[in-house]
C-alpha cells in the first residue's frame, strides 16, 4: 500500500507539472489579450496529444491573432507565449531545488513528480527538435521560429539546463551547477529582448 501511495504522489506531482506547463501558456496567451486553442499535434511523430496553441501567425513585418486581428506582441510577445510553459518548469525547478537542494534524501514524491516532470519534458523537447520528430507545432519549433534562430540552437538551450538540473538533484552539494543552470534559463528568457 506504501508502494501504491508514493507512486500515486509521483503521479499526481507529475500532473500538476502538466497542468502548470500548460496553465503558462493560457495565463500568457490571456495576458496578451489572445485566446488560445487546443490543438492535436504528434510529439516524436506518432505521439498523438493536445496542446495549447495561439495560433498567431508573424510575417516579416507584424503578427495576426487566429481573427486576422493584428497581435501587438509581436514576434517577443509570441515567444514568451510558447515559451510560457518552459518558464514555469524553470521557476518551479529552480524553486524545488533551492528550497529543498537535498529533497533526493528526503521523501518527497510529489515534489519530486514535480521535478521529474519538468526535466523530462524539457529532455523529450529538445530530444525531439534534435532528431527531427517534434511536431512542426511543438513549442521548440514556435519558439525557434519567433525568435529567428536555428532550432537545435533552441532546443540545446533547453536541454542543457535540465541535465544540469538533473544533476543537481543528484549530487546536490555542486556550486557551479546551479550558477550555469540559472545562467542558461535567463538567457532562454532574455532571447526576448533580443528579438
Amino acid at each position: 500500500m506504501h508502494d501504491l501511495s508514493t507512486l500515486g504522489l509521483f503521479l499526481g506531482g507529475a500532473a500538476v507539472g502538466f497542468v502548470a506547463h500548460e496553465s503558462g501558456h493560457v495565463v500568457t496567451n490571456l495576458a496578451y489579450g489572445n485566446i488560445p486553442t487546443l490543438i492535436s499535434i504528434k510529439p516524436f511523430g506518432f505521439v498523438p496529444f493536445v496542446a495549447i496553441s495561439p495560433q498567431i501567425r508573424c510575417t516579416d513585418d507584424a503578427c495576426f491573432k487566429r481573427d486576422g486581428r493584428d497581435f501587438g506582441g509581436g514576434r517577443p510577445g509570441l515567444y514568451v507565449i510558447i515559451t510560457a510553459g518552459f518558464t514555469v518548469q524553470h521557476l518551479t525547478t529552480e524553486m524545488l531545488l533551492s528550497l529543498e537542494p537535498g529533497i533526493r534524501y528526503h521523501r518527497a514524491p510529489f515534489r519530486k513528480g514535480v521535478l521529474a516532470f519538468d526535466i523530462l519534458v524539457s529532455v523529450g523537447y529538445a530530444a525531439a527538435s534534435l532528431t527531427g520528430t517534434e511536431d512542426p507545432f511543438g513549442d521548440v519549433t514556435g519558439a525557434a521560429r519567433a525568435a529567428h534562430i536555428n532550432h537545435d540552437v533552441f532546443a540545446i538551450l533547453l536541454i542543457a539546463p535540465a541535465l544540469l538540473d538533473a544533476y543537481r538533484f543528484v549530487r546536490p552539494g555542486s556550486r557551479w551547477v546551479p550558477v550555469a543552470s540559472r545562467t542558461l534559463n535567463a538567457t532562454m528568457f532574455g532571447i526576448t529582448f533580443a528579438i
